[in-house]
């Protein structure tokens, strides 16, 4: 016999079948065309140009595609080399910009 679930936990499953797994795949990763058309049904995927996508229109985005939904997780296919993410041509990021304000705070508004 199952207990009956209480308004809090009855919300948090809610929230919780709101919640999905999104993918952001950059033009310039490797293979990038195929990774957008492999990504699972149950995956917000995200295909950006690198070229001309900068991080506040990445930011919306997906705020878009989310449409008020909550993640459970967010993956990011991008070009790199050691020490280097090439998130887009305006969004370069290492041990050096990472403490940057702009560069942290997209990774904040991001989360």
């Amino acid at each position: 016999m199952t207990q009956a679930k209480g308004p809090s936990e009855r919300a948090a499953a809610a929230v919780a079948s709101r919640s999905v797994r999104v993918l952001l795949i950059s033009s310039g990763a490797k293979h990038a065309e195929l990774l957008h058309e492999a990504a699972r049904k149950d995956v917000v995927a995200i295909f950006f140009e690198f070229r001309t996508t900068t991080a506040a229109s990445l930011l919306r985005a997906v705020e878009q595609k989310l449409n008020g939904r909550k993640c459970k997780s967010i993956g990011i296919c991008v070009h790199s080399e050691p020490g280097l993410l090439y998130v887009s041509a305006s969004q370069i990021v290492s041990s050096q910009t990472l403490i940057t304000e702009g560069v942290k705070q997209f990774w904040l508004d991001l989360s």
